[in-house]
C-alpha cells in the first residue's frame, strides 16, 4: 500500500511507509488516517542564535561545548560529529576531517570562530587526548547523593545513533530547554551564514549540498527583516546609478 504523509496539507514524504510511523496523516488509498504525535513531521528551523548559544554556555564541559560548536557554528551533520576523531581536528591547518553521508571524506575549514577552536584546543590539550580516540563517546555515569559521577568511558567507541540523541538530551536538560531538535543546530548555521555571506553559492559550499536547491528550499530560513535588508542594499545601489549618471 502506498502512503502519502502531510502537515496541513503539505506533502513531506511520497513512498512505502510503515503504517505504524507516528506524527503524520496518512492518506491510503483515499483514506485518511491520523496519528498521534504531528510534531514529529513539523518543518525544521532556525533558531537565534542567542538561544543557541545559550545553551553553549550552560554546559559544564570543554567537550561538549566543543561539539555542540561544531553543529551550531560549522552546520556539521550530527552523525558526522559522532563519528569524529580527535585526529581528524587539524587546527594548525584549521580544518576537520569529515566523513559524509555517503561515505565521502571532506575537509571542512573550521574558519576564524575564536570560540570553535578555543574549546577544541583547550578540550584536546588539557584532557590529554589522543588522535585515536572519538571527540563523543559512551560514558557511564551513577548518581551519588546530589551530583552524577562517571565511574566508566570508553574513548574508543563512538557514541551509537541512540547515544548521541541521548549525549543532546542531556546538554538541554543542563541547559533548562524542552524542545530543541539536533539537527536545526545545522538550520541555524546555514541560515545564519547565508545572512552574512548574502551568496547561495557561497552557502551551498558551506553546507555542502550536492543540490542548490538542498540549500535554497530547506535550509534558507528567511523572514521579513532579510528582504527588507535586501531592499534597503537595493535601494541604495539605485541611488548610486541615478547619482553616477546625473554626473
Amino acid at each position: 500500500m502506498s502512503y502519502v504523509a502531510t502537515v496541513s496539507g503539505e506533502v513531506l514524504y511520497d513512498g512505502r511507509l510503515e503504517p505504524i510511523t507516528a506524527g503524520v496523516t496518512y492518506i491510503a488509498d483515499g483514506h485518511e488516517i491520523v496519528q498521534r504525535y504531528p510534531h514529529m513531521f513539523k518543518k525544521r528551523q532556525a533558531h537565534e542564535p542567542r538561544a543557541v548559544d545559550a545553551i553553549v554556555r550552560a554546559q559544564h564541559h570543554q567537550r561538549d561545548r566543543a561539539a555542540l560548536l561544531l553543529m551550531a557554528r560549522l552546520g556539521l551533520r550530527k552523525n558526522e560529529v559522532r563519528l569524529l576523531k580527535i585526529g581528524d581536528i587539524d587546527l594548525r591547518d584549521g580544518v576537520v576531517h569529515l566523513l559524509q553521508k555517503g561515505g565521502d571524506r571532506v575537509a571542512h575549514p573550521v574558519g576564524p570562530f575564536p570560540d570553535v577552536v578555543g574549546e577544541l584546543e583547550a578540550h584536546i590539550t588539557l584532557d590529554g587526548r589522543r588522535a585515536d580516540e572519538y571527540l563523543l563517546y559512551p560514558r557511564w555515569e551513577r548518581r551519588i547523593g546530589s551530583e552524577r559521577v562517571v565511574y566508566r568511558e570508553d574513548k574508543d567507541r563512538p557514541l551509537s545513533p541512540r547515544g548521541m540523541h541521548e549525549w543532546f538530551a542531556k546538554r538541554l536538560q543542563e541547559a533548562g530547554v524542552e524542545h530543541f531538535p539536533m539537527h536545526e543546530l545545522r538550520h541555524t548555521a546555514g541560515t545564519e551564514f547565508h545572512r552574512a555571506s548574502k551568496d547561495l553559492k557561497r552557502t551551498q559550499m558551506f553546507m555542502r549540498h550536492k543540490s542548490i536547491t538542498t540549500t535554497a528550499d530547506t535550509y534558507m530560513h528567511l523572514d521579513r527583516a532579510d528582504l527588507e535588508d535586501a531592499m534597503k542594499l537595493a535601494y541604495i545601489s539605485w541611488q548610486q546609478l541615478a547619482e553616477e549618471e546625473a554626473d
